[in-house]
């Protein structure tokens, strides 16, 4: 059933129900997901580099989005963010994430606060931090050279 579909259903709570196609999604399965949650909610890329831009908002979406993938056989539609707005609009993200084991719900959400520490962890402490500085300093002086070196010789 598609996302537009389910607007349009009589009884919601049933329909979500035969819908729900499974109550256990591997460790392993839910580590990944939390990791490419993080990845698509936490970086950017700017002048072909990865940048660290978290944003909470789009890693909710991504969540419910991913438990819906897992748990349910909804069909989403290629703009997920249209999906997630349905949803949101006539209130079934609560009644869907009702429907999932409440023991899945939570490791599902630890997980993801564990993949959103380890950001924090291995890439956003001062270590990781001053390295960033330090190779920006280093290609903005090698860059500063270069135009020193070619102006010099220019002059010759």
């Amino acid at each position: 059933m598609k996302i537009d579909e389910l607007v349009t259903s009589e009884n919601i709570e049933e329909v979500i129900s035969e819908h729900i196609i499974t109550d256990y999604v591997p460790y392993t399965t839910k580590v990944s997901d939390c990791e490419r949650i993080i990845t698509s909610s936490s970086y950017v890329t700017v002048n072909g580099k990865k940048m660290f831009k978290a944003s909470t908002a789009s890693r909710f979406m991504l969540f419910v989005i991913t438990l819906i993938q897992r748990y349910t056989d909804f069909e989403l539609s290629d703009d997920l963010v249209k999906d997630f707005e349905t949803l949101d609009k006539y209130e079934f993200v609560e009644t869907i994430v009702a429907h999932i084991p409440e023991k899945e719900y939570e490791s599902y959400s630890t997980l993801l606060d564990f993949a959103v520490a380890d950001v924090y962890d291995n890439d956003r402490d001062i270590v990781s931090f001053l390295e960033t500085k330090v190779e920006a300093l280093n290609t903005s002086l090698l860059t500063l050279l270069e135009v020193v070196q070619e102006n010099f010789i220019a002059e010759e």
